[in-house]
C-alpha cells in the first residue's frame, strides 16, 4: 500500500529532482518548483523508500495545476502513479474545481495514462517545445505540441452553489452587486442580462464606463483618472462583483481584462466576493469563463462559484427593446443571484 505524504524533507530535494527529471529534463526548473513555497510537493513511499512524487499549484478560484509527477524509473508499472493522482484528486475540492496537467503531443503512454484517470483532453498549446533544437522524436513522432488535460470535481467544495439548494430570494434586498459588462454593445445579450440583475437586485449598479477606462498605464496613479477612480469607488462600495462577458477570439475582451488591469495592484479585488454569468451556448464561452477564472485568482477575488454560472439565453428570450423578456429567465437568474447574495453573506 502505497503511503503519501506532503512536503519535501526526508528525501530532499536531489533525490526528488532525480524521480522528476524524466517530467523536467531542467533540474534547475524542478529545483525551482521544489523549493517555492507557493507549490505543494508530494511524495508516494512504499515499503520505506520514496517511489514517486509531484508538484501541484493549488490556485483558489481558478485551475489548480500539477506542474510535474513522475514515479521512479525502476518503479513503474507498479501503480503507484496512478496512486499518486489519485491522492492530489480527492485533495481537488478543498481547493476548487478544476486540475490540470500537460503532456507533450509523442508521450503517447501519458496521454493514455491521464485518460485512465478520468482526465479529458481540455486544450493543445501548438509549438509549445519549438525552442527544442535539435528536433525530438518518440516513437517517430516528432515532439512539438503540449496536451492539456483536465479534472473536474464532481463533490460540492466549500463555496459553490448547488442549482437546487434552498434560496431565500429576500437576501437580495440586503446585498448590493456591482455589475460589470464585458461588451461594449449595448444591444449585446451579456448587457441584457446584467440589465435584467439590475432589475432584480434593488442595490445593484450597473457599470457603463468600459469604453471611458483610459489604456491599463503600470506607471499612473490610479487615482488620477476620474473613470478609474470611480470604477474603483464602486468595486469598494459593493457586496459583490458580478460579470458578464462575450467570448472574443477564444478569451475576454480586451477591453474587460484592461478594466481588471487596473485593480491588479491597488487590491481592489482582494478577497471581494465575485462571480460571473456565462450566457453562451452550451460549450461555448469557456475560455472567457477559464480566462476570468484566472484573472480573478491572480487578484485574489472570493470567487463565489467556481467555473461560473451557466445561464444560457435565447434571442427569443429578448424583447424589442433588448430587455430579457422572459419571465421562466427572470425567474432563474432571481434564484441564482439570491444564492450568490446568500454565498456572499457567509464566509465558509
Amino acid at each position: 500500500m502505497l503511503t503519501m505524504r506532503t512536503g519535501v524533507q526526508p528525501p530532499g530535494v536531489e533525490q526528488l529532482i532525480e524521480i522528476l527529471h524524466d517530467a523536467e529534463e531542467g533540474d534547475e526548473r524542478t529545483r525551482a518548483a521544489l523549493t517555492n513555497n507557493a507549490f505543494q510537493t508530494y511524495t508516494g513511499w512504499f515499503d520505506g523508500h520514496v517511489v514517486g512524487a509531484a508538484v501541484v499549484d493549488w490556485r483558489p478560484g481558478a485551475d489548480s495545476e500539477i506542474l510535474y509527477i513522475a514515479v521512479d524509473e525502476d518503479k513503474r508499472s507498479g501503480g503507484y502513479g496512478r496512486q499518486i493522482l489519485e491522492h492530489i484528486k480527492a485533495e481537488l475540492p478543498r481547493h476548487g474545481r478544476r486540475l490540470i496537467v500537460g503532456t507533450a503531443n509523442s508521450s503517447l503512454d501519458n496521454i493514455a495514462f491521464y485518460q485512465r484517470c478520468g482526465f479529458r483532453m481540455y486544450a493543445v498549446k501548438r509549438d509549445y517545445f519549438a525552442y527544442i533544437d535539435p528536433e525530438v522524436r518518440e516513437r517517430n513522432i516528432p515532439l512539438r505540441d503540449m496536451i492539456v488535460f483536465s479534472y473536474e470535481t464532481t463533490e460540492h467544495e466549500p463555496g459553490r452553489l448547488r442549482a437546487t439548494e434552498e434560496v431565500d430570494v429576500s437576501a437580495l434586498d440586503a446585498v448590493k452587486f456591482l455589475l460589470i459588462p464585458g461588451s461594449t454593445r449595448s444591444a449585446s445579450r451579456n448587457s441584457a442580462v446584467l440589465r435584467a440583475a439590475r432589475s432584480l437586485v434593488p442595490r445593484s449598479v450597473l457599470f457603463d464606463g468600459l469604453l471611458q477606462l483610459p489604456q491599463f498605464d503600470p506607471d499612473a496613479d490610479p487615482a488620477s483618472n476620474g473613470a478609474v477612480s470611480a470604477l474603483r469607488s464602486m468595486v469598494a462600495d459593493a457586496d459583490v462583483v458580478l460579470f458578464c462577458t462575450p467570448e472574443y477570439a477564444g478569451s475576454l475582451p480586451g477591453s474587460l481584462k484592461n478594466l481588471i488591469d487596473w485593480m491588479v495592484g491597488t487590491g481592489d479585488l482582494h478577497q471581494k466576493p465575485a462571480a460571473w454569468v456565462n450566457v453562451a451556448a452550451p460549450g461555448r464561452g469557456t475560455g472567457a469563463s477559464h480566462d476570468l477564472e484566472r484573472v480573478l485568482g491572480y487578484v485574489d477575488a472570493r470567487v463565489l462559484e467556481p467555473g461560473g454560472i451557466e445561464l444560457t439565453l435565447d434571442q427569443a428570450s429578448i424583447g424589442a427593446d433588448h430587455d430579457v423578456v422572459d419571465e421562466d429567465y427572470r425567474n432563474r437568474l432571481r434564484r441564482r443571484l439570491a444564492q450568490l447574495a446568500q454565498a456572499a453573506a457567509r464566509r465558509e
